[in-house]
């Protein structure tokens, strides 16, 4: 349970859900941190252990050490004072470690070595929990689209109604780009999942001849990569995390504002479960507020800026930066914990969307056929020519609307031949070609993640 003086909505006990997940918070919180400070350090001291450099008695003594071994409110003063918190941590190891062993901890190490690779075990073990999500909404908008593959909806074009589709199709144009995001993240994690040691400047002068050997022993030991050089101040993996997490919340934001534009009233086409009185308003009985749509929609807003302080924090001077650094403290874990959030929220949404057939006809029919012009001027552009068909339409449009007559009506009066035309199904194009062709994408990518996520 966090503070009560919690400053960020992230760590509120009370609003922290309307963010992100618990599991999500306690990988980047502030505990998971620690506990990865010294994952890193027991492993830099097993790996020395290995080779002679150190007593192996020190690694033993730094493996049985916990975060409850610590005086955080030492750590905090000493971090105010110091201006990282390595430093305080490497103190009390010397302290707590019996019998002079703790003076071997941090050997030859900096703090960004140590804050760097715990960061990276961070993004790694949120980045498993976010792909599991991933997959599982990526399953859920699979089974929509494939259930609601003919289900005739209105198209909207800069929001007017403009031609039908269907609800397939929009849950397929939904889930192409999770596909992307799923298979991005596969590519990703190589080039983020990589150690950092390199001791001051980067040239592991303080462990040479052994500092090489040392950095693969200790990736082997955390299951990251080895890179060919230091990266203290090419972040470059870093934004590309926080870039990532900021395409995945933008894609889920489009599906948020779809929804939450036809859960209007007026629409009322797809709207979100309402059960356990979710989404109700303090002062009125008949509304129902589409929440988890604008958590995908505020998520966008919120891993945007942290993208840009990722990138302010990739300018990095010379060998070990100056104050940029400590940006990406602002930005990483909150980029994920939200954007983990809204994919988990977003399971929930398309688990539980209620789809109004009905609803969707009555709309469709809304305008007295008008939704069907582009149709029957196709059908009359051989004849006529399309720029003649298109005018010969405009005016019957206008009829229509100048005298509330239907279209359908006017069509059967001048035009009975393209009466025909005027059915929404029968003007769907390659609609189903697409969907269909999504889904063939979706089962080759997450084949790999099983069958469906109901499975999980």
């Amino acid at each position: 349970m966090s503070s009560p003086a919690a400053l960020s909505a992230l760590d509120s006990v009370v609003s922290g859900g309307l963010h992100t997940t618990d599991k999500l918070r306690a990988v980047l919180g502030e505990r998971g941190l620690l506990e990865r400070f010294l994952q890193v350090e027991v492993a830099l001291a097993a790996a020395q252990a290995d080779i002679g450099m150190i007593p192996a008695e020190a690694a033993a003594q730094l493996a049985r050490l916990s975060v409850d071994d610590l005086d955080l409110a030492e750590l905090a003063e000493r971090t105010t004072g110091v201006g990282y918190p390595v430093v305080g941590l490497v103190e009390q190891l010397a302290t707590i470690v019996p019998d002079g062993l703790g003076e071997y901890a941090h050997w030859g190490a900096t703090t960004q070595d140590i804050m760097d690779t715990a960061l990276v075990l961070q993004v790694r073990d949120a980045l498993d929990l976010i792909e599991a999500d991933l997959v599982s909404l990526a399953w859920a908008l699979y089974e929509l689209a494939g259930t609601h593959r003919d289900t005739p909806l209105v198209g909207r074009s800069q929001m007017q109604q403009a031609l039908p589709i269907t609800v397939g199709y929009r849950a397929a144009g939904w889930l192409a780009p999770l596909l992307r995001h799923i298979e991005r993240l596969g590519q990703l994690r190589p080039r983020v999942q990589a150690v950092q040691l390199g001791g001051a400047v980067g040239t592991l002068a303080s462990m040479a001849p052994n500092g090489l050997a040392v950095r693969a022993k200790i990736a082997e030991d955390l299951g990251l990569s080895d890179p060919s050089i230091t990266w203290h101040s090419a972040r470059d993996r870093i934004v590309e995390v926080v870039a990532w997490a900021a395409q995945v919340s933008t894609s889920l934001a489009k599906i948020g504002l779809d929804i939450a534009l036809s859960a209007q009233t007026e629409i009322g086409e797809l709207t979100e479960a309402s059960s356990g009185g979710r989404g109700v308003s303090s002062t009125m009985p008949h509304k129902r507020n589409p929440i988890l749509s604008q958590q995908l929609i505020r998520a966008a807003r919120l891993t945007r800026t942290h993208l840009d302080l990722a990138l302010d924090a990739a300018v990095a001077d010379h060998d070990r930066a100056t104050a940029v650094w400590s940006l990406e403290w602002n930005a990483v874990a909150p980029s994920l914990a939200v954007a983990g959030g809204a994919v988990n929220a977003a399971v929930d949404l398309i688990d539980n969307l209620v789809v109004d057939a009905a609803a969707m006809a009555d709309n469709l029919e809304r305008t007295g056929g008008l939704i069907m012009a582009e149709a029957v001027m196709m059908r009359l552009a051989p004849r006529l020519g399309r720029q003649a068909a298109h005018d010969a339409v405009a005016s019957m449009v206008e009829r229509s609307l100048a005298t509330d007559t239907p279209f359908s009506q006017i069509v059967a009066a001048e035009a009975p031949q393209n009466t025909d035309a005027l059915g929404p199904t029968r003007y769907l194009g390659h609609a189903d070609n697409q969907v269909d062709a999504v889904l063939t994408d979706a089962a080759r990518v997450l084949a790999p993640f099983g069958e469906s996520h109901h499975e999980s």
